[in-house]
């Protein structure tokens, strides 16, 4: 039963709106800015490298989302009951 409480723990503990806004918008600042600064050095290089900067900047704060609710009916959440079975 403590592991179930536990597991409880982390479901209803969300991350505070006001720190998901703020990395949110700090990243879309950052992506928005960063061709200007490169334009001067690489020239038609920029785009492709603003591309991958993007894909992983916006995929890193993907998986910050998934990851603040991992216990649900998705594909990709966890088991709960499973690592509560495991666990006694």
């Amino acid at each position: 039963m403590e592991c179930l409480t536990g597991f409880e723990r982390i479901l209803r503990t969300p991350i505070p709106l006001a720190y998901s806004v703020h990395l949110h918008h700090a990243v879309w600042l950052y992506l928005l800015a960063l061709p200007y600064q490169l334009v001067g050095q690489l020239d038609w290089w920029t785009i492709a490298v603003v591309g991958f900067a993007s894909f992983a900047l916006l995929g890193i704060l993907g998986i910050g989302w998934e990851i603040e609710n991992p216990f649900g009916y998705d594909d990709n959440d966890l088991v709960h009951y499973f690592f509560a079975s495991f666990i006694n």
